[in-house]
């Protein structure tokens, strides 16, 4: 069966027209030997596609099941891993570091684990190998899902992404600028806001007041 890692890095506001250069995924078969990396925005979470739903059933308890000493052991997370809730009730998992990383797949799962940790090092030795610059500014996106191919890292034109057609750069930049501000929208309970957000809102609400 194949499975994917699908990576989205986002930048920080101030860095938003380097986005495109840096935007990937990743498909992986269960060997790790064969990997894909596709240009995708933060919009393509397909976070809210999901048509399964839990299926109550019968189990069996077995002897002793939920006597403390029979417990299984619970699951934790590496080093500079920690697990949050969205408002709406997803759980997400997020690593500090260069870059952070920030991806719905079911961490407390070993496999998952492993082939998340393994294509986030694959990703940061390319970035190096390009000299991309790698830094806490940068987040990266990644998704498992179930497509296969090959890999590259280079630029893209604004229709591949399913972006709108834009007039400017300055233009191009606010497009990037909803992207980001998407993702955040998405992944935002490990992250704290820049102290100008609050200026930032008020211009923008008082333009709101004047237009209407």
């Amino acid at each position: 069966m194949l499975e994917a890692l699908k990576y989205v890095p986002i930048l920080s506001t101030d860095s938003l027209i380097r986005l495109l250069a840096f935007l990937l995924a990743t498909v992986v078969t269960d060997t790790k030997s064969e990997a894909i990396l596709r240009l995708t925005t933060s919009n393509d979470t397909g976070r809210y596609d999901r048509p399964g739903f839990a299926v109550p059933l019968h189990m069996k308890i077995s002897s002793g099941m939920f006597i403390g000493t029979r417990l299984p052991e619970p699951a934790y997370l590496p080093p500079n891993w920690s697990a949050h809730v969205h408002p709406e009730g997803q759980i997400y998992f997020s690593r500090r570091g260069s870059p952070s990383v920030v991806t719905e797949a079911y961490l407390y799962r070993p496999e998952t684990l492993d082939k998340v940790t393994h294509w986030i090092q694959k990703i940061e030795d390319i970035a190096t190998g390009k000299n991309f610059p790698i830094s806490e500014h940068l987040e990266l996106f990644i998704k498992i899902e179930g497509e296969g191919g090959r890999s590259w890292m280079e630029d893209i034109d604004t229709d591949a992404l399913g972006l709108p057609p834009v007039a400017s750069v300055s233009q191009l930049n606010l497009c990037l600028e909803e992207l980001y501000w998407g993702h955040v929208e998405f992944f935002l309970m490990h992250m704290s806001l820049p102290t100008n957000a609050l200026d930032s809102l008020l211009c923008v609400l008082t333009h709101a007041i004047c237009v209407t």
